[in-house]
């Protein structure tokens, strides 16, 4: 039998854009990531496998193209720290609705006022 690895950022990835293409529903995807850690598939979890979860329901939620930025999110989230991103477009899709995300470029106006 050859054995296989798998990214969950890639697997959490692939689930969100079948639920944009409505072949399975959200909630499907995060039972089927759940059930992932409980397989005899080698998956590659280098964080907490809820982790992916949580950027799954984050890319959804704030309708982020891909949930690689979401990891990054739910990372900070977890960690209860801000997210500093040069990203406009991730930043644009969350601001106002999660306050300790910040742009890059407002680092020069937080520095001159130190």
């Amino acid at each position: 039998m050859q054995h296989r690895t798998f990214s969950i950022y890639e697997v959490t990835n692939i689930l969100l854009k079948k639920a944009r293409r409505n072949l399975i529903t959200i909630a499907r995807a995060i039972q089927a990531i759940a059930l992932l850690s409980k397989m005899e598939i080698k998956v590659h979890y280098p964080l907490n496998p809820d982790m992916n979860i949580d950027a799954l329901e984050i890319a959804h939620t704030y309708n982020l193209p891909a949930t690689y930025d979401a990891h990054y999110l739910a990372l900070a989230a977890r960690e209860q720290c801000e997210f500093w991103t040069a990203d406009e477009r991730l930043y644009n899709s969350v601001k106002g609705q999660l306050s300790w995300v910040r742009l890059m470029s407002d680092l020069a106006s937080v520095s001159a006022s130190i």
